[in-house]
């Protein structure tokens, strides 16, 4: 979640996590006061404006929208989001009794019917109060399966009169939960408005959460473009949760399966359609064993894809460590690799 304005949530992490200092007020001098929120779509828009890695998605204010964007982004795999400005959108429940105000979809049709149960009608959460909000619009994106999921968030800290960062390895959940129950959990990185996020502070921030070493540099980039944004957009405060850990830098595939009763050559179908789709590019190891086994290698000699089909496991998983080895090799000197069936 990305929002302009002062989050409940943030602001209790901030509480929990330093140390209770007096504020400075000027004699004479107003006090700024904002209080403007934006819905996630916006949020998603502005993040891709300043290079930040968010998911493919679009917004949809009628049911027939939504069916369109489902069929742009061109994949079965999506989630379909209420777009009201309330947290607790996955449990609520909306006025005409259709449960979670966040739903998991697999089809152009499925975005349609729950966008028509969704938009006109009133969303209630733990935020909103009985009377709950009108949902206006949803916002259709790609689902993405997080290794590892954070929390962060850079707002104005009246105390210091300056910007921190507040970060946390539990992200996906309510941060004033784990403000409650686990306050060492939450880290308070207080910057400097003058020198702003410098390399070594975000890397700090980024090792501390706890992602892994190969996404280090990406997380420090990403944190310090989010603060690019605290600054150009003259926000109060930036909140991220979850802060994903994706792991693009996956360097091999070992699919190991045993069809018993699903047929090998429909395994090895799916399999063809799913690098086709995904455009997969690194090594894919494959051994499958069961019902039309020799069908399915022939499936897959005949798709043109750099797809190994090897019968024993233990030869088969040391391919997989062979040629994931050479494929971080050629990234880390930073050239390309091309596999040839057979070698």
């Amino acid at each position: 979640m990305f929002s302009f304005g002062r989050s409940r949530a943030a602001a209790s992490a901030l509480s929990a996590a330093k140390r209770a200092t007096p504020s400075v007020r000027l004699p004479g001098a107003a006090q700024q006061r904002r209080a403007l929120s934006i819905h996630e779509y916006l949020s998603a828009d502005l993040l891709r404006k300043y290079g930040v890695g968010v998911p493919k998605g679009a917004v949809a204010k009628t049911a027939a929208e939504a069916k369109k964007v489902a069929q742009e982004i061109g994949t079965g795999d999506l989630v379909i989001k209420a777009q009201v400005l309330a947290g607790g959108r996955g449990k609520g429940t909306f006025d005409n009794g259709l449960k979670g105000g966040v739903r998991v979809i697999y089809s152009p049709h499925e975005a349609e019917m729950f966008a028509q149960q969704m938009i006109g009608h009133k969303l209630i959460t733990k935020q909103t109060g009985a009377g709950g909000r009108l949902c206006s619009a949803v916002y259709i994106c790609e689902r993405k399966f997080a290794r590892r999921e954070f929390y962060l968030a850079i707002l104005m800290d009246r105390a210091s009169q300056g910007p921190v960062i507040v970060s946390s390895s539990q992200g996906g959940m309510d941060i004033e939960t784990v403000a409650k129950e686990q306050p060492d959990a939450i880290t308070t990185t207080y910057i400097d408005i003058n020198k702003g996020v410098t390399d070594e502070i975000a890397r700090d921030i980024a090792t501390g959460l706890g992602f892994s070493e190969q996404c280090i540099e990406d997380a420090k980039d990403t944190i310090q473009k989010l603060y690019k944004i605290f600054v150009e957009r003259d926000a109060t405060q930036i909140e991220i949760n979850p802060l994903s850990e994706t792991d693009p830098k996956v360097s091999a595939i070992f699919v190991n399966i045993f069809g018993g009763i699903v047929r090998c050559d429909a395994i090895a179908t799916g399999l063809i359609r799913t690098v086709e789709a995904l455009n997969l590019k690194i090594p894919i190891i494959a051994r499958l064993q069961g019902t039309n086994v020799e069908l399915a290698h022939q499936i897959i000699n005949e798709s043109g894809l750099k797809i190994f089909s090897i019968d024993d496991l233990q030869s088969a998983a040391e391919k997989a460590v062979q040629l994931s080895k050479v494929v971080k090799m050629a990234r880390d000197i930073d050239v390309g690799v091309e596999f040839t069936l057979g070698i």
